[in-house]
């Protein structure tokens, strides 16, 4: 189960999205892990793992404004990881 990241409604800018114009999210957290999981697939899945997912895959539910979508593992493209504080290169003259 996925809590899919929240649609935006405004430009950086400021200016308001009319929802036809909203992208959907394809980003969002695991917060629960079926039994199986992994076990046809290769992808080693946990809760707090940060997804991309197939956009208009899974089931959606919404919940008290939170939109959550039950996902086969199938339809998860890839687990997303920080990037490592990159230390920029001295130039040498």
């Amino acid at each position: 189960m996925v809590l899919a990241d929240a649609v935006k409604e405004a430009t950086d800018s400021g200016i308001a999205l009319a929802p036809s114009a909203q992208d959907r999210p394809c980003v969002g957290t695991i917060t629960h892990v079926g039994s199986d999981c992994g076990e046809w697939g290769d992808l080693p899945l946990s809760v707090g793992d940060r997804v991309l997912y197939a956009s208009w895959a899974g089931i959606e539910y919404v919940h008290e404004g939170q939109r959550w979508l039950v996902l086969a593992e199938s339809d998860i493209v890839g687990v997303l990881t920080p990037m490592p504080d990159v230390v920029p290169a001295t130039a040498v003259v």
